[in-house]
């Protein structure tokens, strides 16, 4: 991954906007479908708050879920517009 790939810079521009912090790329390892398209595409994957994933006791914390629908929203938009 190319963290000064355009996409992911304005990705990471519009998801600072929201969050009002800055946000901290990381590779991350772990399965998912991703894999298969990292060699034709870009690949953004952004999580929210919480804790215990897949455990006892999982929660979501339902601000950061909204921050992450806004931000989407911003981003699928700023690629319309372009």
């Amino acid at each position: 991954m190319d963290a000064n790939n355009p996409y992911i810079q304005k990705y990471l521009k519009i998801a600072e906007n929201v969050v009002k912090k800055k946000i901290n790329i990381t590779h991350s390892c772990g399965a998912t479908d991703s894999r298969m398209f990292s060699d034709s595409s870009v690949i953004i994957m952004h999580g929210i708050n919480g804790a215990n994933i897949h455990a006892d006791n999982e929660y979501a914390e339902i601000d950061s879920i909204l921050d992450l629908a806004e931000i989407q929203k911003a981003f699928v938009d700023s690629l319309l517009s372009d």
